[in-house]
């Protein structure tokens, strides 16, 4: 039995969460490819969601990630949150539904949504209309959403501009990981340079124990950062060295 002043606690009885399928993992692997969340926020994608508020009319618009557990945001305009849980999220229906537009124009008169806490609390969702973020291996790593705390529809130009900004953030976070791999790759030239370097200055300053030298090029080999051809060239100059000594 209830006590007195205790409050209600609120049971959803009809609010329907999100399927997850059972190869879920496939695009989560996907996604942490990425390495995008919990990452800061960036202008280019602040600016996305801006464009999408303005052209669809929406107090509130989202760029989001789902993760296994979680809706993060990459960026987002008109909401205080930083997160929703994926078992409530809206986004998480658009990235399991086979439509290329997930739309609800009223979620008060949805069976799947009308108790979800996201409706019958802040932010008051009614409208919602979201657009999955494929890349370019056909996984669904998120989505881009405007949302209204009124009912609504989205017009066949605000549809087609959803969807290409949807295009463009895919872009961005492509374009965000070729940087991440230029900058892994020049970072991995720079070791194996200085490496050589190191062996070239041992080898040549120290003509009579080549030992070092060889110990060294052992070491890039085992660390996979000197090329078979540099291996070859490289103990052939410390076995002349060892020849002279």
């Amino acid at each position: 039995m209830r006590k007195k002043n205790e409050p209600l606690k609120q049971i959803n009885l009809f609010m329907v969460p999100p399927h997850i399928p059972a190869d879920d993992h496939r695009r989560l692997r996907e996604l942490y490819r990425y390495e995008v969340l919990d990452t800061s926020y960036e202008d280019e994608f602040n600016d996305v969601v801006k464009l999408a508020a303005t052209i669809c009319r929406t107090p509130i618009a989202l760029i989001s990630l789902i993760d296994a557990q979680r809706q993060w945001f990459k960026a987002k305009v008109g909401i205080d949150a930083n997160e929703f849980t994926r078992d409530i999220s809206f986004c998480g229906h658009t990235i399991a539904a086979e439509t290329a537009v997930f739309e609800i124009h009223d979620a008060t008169q949805d069976e799947r949504f009308l108790d979800n806490p996201l409706v019958v609390g802040e932010p008051y969702i009614r409208f919602y209309a979201g657009v999955p973020l494929i890349n370019n291996n056909g996984f669904k790593m998120g989505t881009i959403s405007v949302m209204d705390t009124k009912p609504g529809e989205l017009n066949e130009e605000q549809i087609y501009t959803l969807q290409s900004l949807a295009r463009q953030v895919v872009k961005l976070l492509d374009q965000n990981l070729l940087n991440k791999q230029l900058e892994q790759q020049s970072i991995k030239l720079q070791q194996q340079m200085e490496l050589q370097n190191r062996i070239l200055s041992i080898i040549a300053h120290d003509v009579r124990n080549p030992i070092g030298a060889v110990k060294s090029i052992i070491e890039l080999n085992a660390r996979k950062i000197l090329s078979q051809q540099d291996s070859v060239e490289l103990m052939n100059m410390a076995g002349k060295c060892a020849e002279k000594g």
